[in-house]
């Protein structure tokens, strides 16, 4: 159902684009791994084979079920096109083939949503034309949302590179959103030419020569075991080592934080908590890959738990109306102990939900809760270290 109304009040998110029906069974469907000219013009490469996916049962604590939207039983395979005059419209630069039409499965939303084509606003002549081969890491969200830049962006590297496209020469990597810090820190360590770099926020549109586009990695909300052993092993340092640090990763500031603060904060200190805030601190991909326990509230801020060695304990503090499982399947896909506690919305009825029917309330996370999950979290190790 949540889906439902989401794609329909998709529609209106993308009032630019004409709806049509698309035709992408030339790069869709899954090919031979090797380079296959199709009849699009269109050149595709599969990286990797449709695979099972496995979800155990979370650890929850309190009185309310934690319930996820439907997690996949599997992942669809992964790889990479290369598009003649392929073009990235839209602030999300969604990715376009030379006749207009969009290739759904290089973006977020894949076939959830309506395929659209190109109206004739967007011509070739109001694109920034790109003369060479250009890589996209392009995905929805990326621009504004950590998270979001993360796993739906950089995981497109790793297809890129275990695919023959990389031995090609690349003039442009387009990238969402505009240049900061900690992005530039990221990509300098993965290797980019600063020089390569287009920031797509700078641009309207795109339309390049030829343009590598990589399938999305993984499926929305949800993340392969490749996509975070990649981001584990290519930016944390491999001097990484766990301590006995422990984290609560604070939302103080913005929507969808717990409530009752005071309350719990005593009980976090006791327990030897830091109160970190990821976004004031010069390295958290080392704060995180030295802890072993993190607590935090769903958000963005519980990304780097990417970067947590196998074994960390994550609790996730979630308002009882948040069914995504974003950071379930990282710290699963991680080799992480999931937990999760689930807390009554307040006021949320009150509060204008977004366009796919999350709430930005603040949730009530009973502290008996919070103190019970540290103690089992506690017993858990120290029946670790008496091995």
């Amino acid at each position: 159902m949540l889906l439902g109304r989401a794609c329909k009040k998709l529609q209106s998110r993308y009032a630019e684009f004409d709806y049509q029906q698309a035709s992408t069974d030339s790069y869709c469907h899954e090919l031979p791994r090797s380079v296959s000219e199709e009849k699009s013009g269109h050149l595709w490469e599969r990286v990797y084979h449709s695979t099972d996916a496995h979800w155990p049962l979370p650890v929850v604590f309190g009185d309310k079920e934690l319930f996820f939207e439907t997690l996949p039983a599997h992942f669809p395979c992964q790889g990479v096109a290369k598009i003649q005059n392929g073009r990235l419209v839209g602030r999300h630069g969604l990715s376009f083939g030379p006749d207009g039409t969009r290739l759904p499965w290089h973006n977020w939303h894949g076939l959830s949503s309506h395929p659209i084509v190109l109206n004739s606003q967007w011509r070739d002549a109001e694109l920034r034309k790109l003369n060479g081969t250009a890589l996209s890491l392009m995905s929805e969200f990326c621009d504004t949302n950590y998270c979001h830049y993360l796993f739906d962006s950089l995981p497109r590297i790793h297809l890129f590179e275990n695919s023959s496209f990389v031995d090609q020469e690349i003039d442009f990597v387009v990238l969402p959103g505009k240049p900061s810090k900690r992005r530039i820190a990221q990509l300098s360590k993965l290797g980019f030419n600063a020089e390569k770099i287009v920031w797509y926020g700078l641009e309207k549109g795109l339309v390049a020569d030829h343009l590598l586009v990589t399938t999305f990695p993984g499926i929305a909300r949800c993340y392969p075991e490749w996509s975070v052993n990649f981001l584990r092993q290519r930016l944390a340092s491999t001097n990484s080592k766990q301590s006995t640090r422990r984290l609560f990763i604070s939302r103080e500031g913005f929507d969808r934080n717990v409530s009752n603060m005071s309350e719990l904060l005593p009980i976090l200190i006791d327990a030897g908590f830091e109160i970190y805030r990821p976004e004031q601190n010069e390295n958290p991909v080392e704060d995180f890959a030295s802890a072993e326990f993190v607590i935090g509230a769903h958000g963005a801020g519980l990304g780097d738990i990417a970067f947590c060695s196998p074994g960390t304990f994550v609790l996730e503090l979630s308002p009882d109306e948040n069914r995504h499982p974003y950071y379930y399947t990282i710290a699963v896909s991680g080799g992480c102990h999931y937990l999760a506690i689930s807390g009554q919305s307040v006021n949320s009825g009150s509060i204008k939900k977004n366009f796919t029917g999350r709430s930005k309330a603040n949730f009530h996370i009973h502290p008996e809760d919070l103190s019970r999950a540290i103690i089992y979290v506690n017993d858990c190790l120290l029946s670790v270290k008496d091995r």
